[in-house]
Protein backbone atom coordinates (compact mmCIF):
# COMPACT_ATOMS: atom_id res chain seq x y z
CA UNK A 1 0.00 0.00 0.00
CA UNK A 2 1.49 3.54 -0.70
CA UNK A 3 1.02 6.18 1.61
CA UNK A 4 -0.74 9.44 1.26
CA UNK A 5 -0.82 8.52 -2.63
CA UNK A 6 -3.62 10.70 -2.98
CA UNK A 7 -1.89 13.76 -1.85
CA UNK A 8 1.24 12.29 -3.99
CA UNK A 9 -0.89 12.30 -7.20
CA UNK A 10 -2.69 15.59 -6.48
CA UNK A 11 0.62 17.34 -6.31
CA UNK A 12 2.89 15.67 -9.08
CA UNK A 13 -0.30 16.85 -11.18
CA UNK A 14 -0.72 20.21 -9.56
CA UNK A 15 3.14 20.71 -10.29
CA UNK A 16 2.42 19.55 -14.33
CA UNK A 17 -0.42 21.82 -14.95
CA UNK A 18 1.83 24.52 -13.66
CA UNK A 19 4.54 23.82 -16.66
CA UNK A 20 1.43 24.36 -18.89
CA UNK A 21 0.59 27.72 -17.19
CA UNK A 22 4.21 28.63 -17.00
CA UNK A 23 4.32 28.30 -20.61
CA UNK A 24 1.11 29.88 -21.30
CA UNK A 25 2.70 33.05 -19.64
CA UNK A 26 5.82 32.97 -21.14
CA UNK A 27 7.21 32.86 -17.74
CA UNK A 28 10.67 33.56 -16.88
CA UNK A 29 13.88 31.65 -17.03
CA UNK A 30 13.73 31.55 -12.80
CA UNK A 31 10.30 30.46 -12.44
CA UNK A 32 10.33 27.57 -15.43
CA UNK A 33 13.31 26.61 -12.91
CA UNK A 34 11.23 26.00 -10.73
CA UNK A 35 8.41 24.95 -11.96
CA UNK A 36 9.87 21.85 -13.77
CA UNK A 37 12.23 21.07 -11.15
CA UNK A 38 9.24 20.47 -8.82
CA UNK A 39 7.77 18.93 -11.03
CA UNK A 40 10.64 16.49 -11.88
CA UNK A 41 10.80 16.38 -8.31
CA UNK A 42 7.52 15.04 -7.08
CA UNK A 43 7.07 12.53 -10.03
CA UNK A 44 10.23 11.00 -8.80
CA UNK A 45 8.55 11.17 -5.54
CA UNK A 46 5.85 9.33 -6.71
CA UNK A 47 7.88 6.69 -8.90
CA UNK A 48 9.86 6.28 -6.04
CA UNK A 49 7.00 4.69 -4.07
CA UNK A 50 6.15 2.20 -6.69
CA UNK A 51 7.30 -1.28 -5.38
CA UNK A 52 10.43 -2.52 -7.65
CA UNK A 53 9.11 -5.85 -8.44
CA UNK A 54 6.09 -4.15 -9.78
CA UNK A 55 7.59 -2.02 -12.41
CA UNK A 56 6.94 -3.28 -16.03
CA UNK A 57 10.43 -3.68 -17.92
CA UNK A 58 8.72 -0.71 -20.59
CA UNK A 59 8.86 1.58 -18.23
CA UNK A 60 12.16 1.16 -16.31
CA UNK A 61 14.36 3.20 -19.04
CA UNK A 62 11.72 6.21 -18.39
CA UNK A 63 11.65 6.36 -14.68
CA UNK A 64 15.51 5.88 -14.78
CA UNK A 65 15.62 9.01 -17.21
CA UNK A 66 13.56 11.27 -14.76
CA UNK A 67 15.56 9.83 -12.12
CA UNK A 68 18.56 10.59 -13.58
CA UNK A 69 17.34 14.40 -14.49
CA UNK A 70 16.50 15.22 -11.07
CA UNK A 71 19.95 14.12 -9.98
CA UNK A 72 21.03 16.25 -12.30
CA UNK A 73 19.28 19.05 -11.07
CA UNK A 74 20.14 18.26 -7.88
CA UNK A 75 23.71 17.50 -8.40
CA UNK A 76 25.34 18.28 -11.68
CA UNK A 77 26.69 21.77 -11.53
CA UNK A 78 26.87 21.37 -15.39
CA UNK A 79 23.32 20.55 -15.94
CA UNK A 80 22.13 24.01 -15.41
CA UNK A 81 18.48 23.92 -16.47
CA UNK A 82 16.44 20.71 -17.51
CA UNK A 83 14.30 22.67 -20.09
CA UNK A 84 15.24 24.46 -23.49
CA UNK A 85 12.45 27.51 -24.38
CA UNK A 86 11.17 27.03 -27.27
CA UNK A 87 8.62 30.19 -28.49
CA UNK A 88 6.02 30.18 -31.04
CA UNK A 89 5.75 33.18 -33.20
CA UNK A 90 3.27 33.90 -36.02
CA UNK A 91 1.84 32.59 -37.71
CA UNK A 92 0.79 29.77 -35.28
CA UNK A 93 -0.10 26.40 -36.99
CA UNK A 94 -2.78 25.24 -33.97
CA UNK A 95 -4.52 26.80 -31.64
CA UNK A 96 -1.99 25.08 -28.74
CA UNK A 97 1.06 26.52 -30.28
CA UNK A 98 0.35 29.81 -28.29
CA UNK A 99 2.75 30.33 -25.28
CA UNK A 100 6.16 28.83 -24.90
CA UNK A 101 7.05 25.01 -24.77
CA UNK A 102 10.17 23.88 -22.56
CA UNK A 103 11.82 20.82 -24.05
CA UNK A 104 14.52 18.52 -22.59
CA UNK A 105 18.38 20.03 -22.80
CA UNK A 106 20.78 17.88 -25.06
CA UNK A 107 23.00 16.61 -22.78
CA UNK A 108 25.86 17.28 -25.41
CA UNK A 109 27.53 19.84 -23.13
CA UNK A 110 26.66 18.27 -19.55
CA UNK A 111 29.71 16.55 -17.96
CA UNK A 112 28.31 12.77 -16.68
CA UNK A 113 30.34 10.65 -14.66
CA UNK A 114 31.02 6.94 -15.88
CA UNK A 115 28.90 5.65 -13.53
CA UNK A 116 25.73 7.38 -14.57
CA UNK A 117 26.21 6.46 -18.56
CA UNK A 118 23.03 4.05 -18.83
CA UNK A 119 21.00 6.62 -16.89
CA UNK A 120 22.07 9.24 -19.51
CA UNK A 121 21.64 6.71 -22.22
CA UNK A 122 17.96 6.64 -20.69
CA UNK A 123 17.62 10.08 -21.24
CA UNK A 124 18.75 10.53 -24.39
CA UNK A 125 16.46 7.98 -25.57
CA UNK A 126 13.65 8.59 -23.68
CA UNK A 127 13.63 12.58 -22.76
CA UNK A 128 15.83 14.48 -24.77
CA UNK A 129 14.52 17.06 -27.09
CA UNK A 130 10.60 15.74 -25.93
CA UNK A 131 7.92 18.48 -24.31
CA UNK A 132 8.34 18.56 -20.94
CA UNK A 133 5.01 19.20 -19.69
CA UNK A 134 3.99 16.49 -22.16
CA UNK A 135 6.24 14.10 -21.28
CA UNK A 136 5.56 14.46 -17.65
CA UNK A 137 1.51 14.23 -18.30
CA UNK A 138 2.65 10.80 -20.12
CA UNK A 139 4.73 9.63 -16.62
CA UNK A 140 2.09 10.70 -14.34
CA UNK A 141 -0.69 8.60 -16.18
CA UNK A 142 1.30 5.76 -15.53
CA UNK A 143 2.09 6.13 -12.44
CA UNK A 144 -1.88 6.28 -11.78
CA UNK A 145 -1.96 2.86 -13.46
CA UNK A 146 0.12 1.63 -10.85
CA UNK A 147 -1.05 3.52 -7.51
CA UNK A 148 -4.32 1.94 -8.51
CA UNK A 149 -2.75 -1.39 -8.77
CA UNK A 150 -1.06 -1.16 -5.55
Amino acid sequence: MIENKNLLLYSAEKSVNAIFKAGAENADTEDVYFVVGTAIHWMSDCIDRIPIAQIKEEHKQLFSALRFANNCLKHNITFENAHKAKRFGYPYDYAYDYGTHYNWISLDQVKISEKSENQRKNYKSELEGKNIAITLLEILNIVKEYYDMV
